[in-house]
């Protein structure tokens, strides 16, 4: 599946290829078997080329936050996105981006300091 997702409590999260809207509730899906865990836990998040989202894939994802915010709040101690390269970095490290979060947020240009920070969050 082009979502790959593991690691615990530190979740490690790749998206790339094609990704069905199947696929994208499916995520959505392992997310809430996450919070329904009610423990604590840190997000790193990553997309490699090439990507293709499901069309509506940002209604989803807000309909799901809208519902889980709360829990997310609670359990999720920080989230941390990886940026490949300075657009990409300039574009997720906006302060909306950062206020758009209930948790920690901050945007890396490699894994081993976001798990550094990840681990810092727990």
């Amino acid at each position: 599946m082009p979502i790959e997702v593991n690691g615990w409590p530190i979740v490690k999260m790749c998206f790339w290829g094609n990704i069905t809207q199947i696929q994208f509730e499916q995520w959505l899906a392992t997310l809430t078997n996450y919070l329904e865990r009610n423990q604590p836990f840190a997000v790193i998040s990553w997309t490699e080329e090439p990507l293709s989202l499901p069309e509506g894939y940002r209604q989803l994802e807000a309909i799901w936050y809208k519902q889980y915010k709360q829990q997310f709040a609670q359990c999720c101690k920080g989230l941390a996105r990886i940026a490949s390269d300075d657009a990409e970095f300039a574009r997720l490290n906006t302060p909306a981006m950062h206020k758009a979060w209930s948790c920690p947020y901050f945007v890396y240009r490699d894994l081993a300091t976001a798990q550094h920070w990840a681990g810092e969050q727990l």
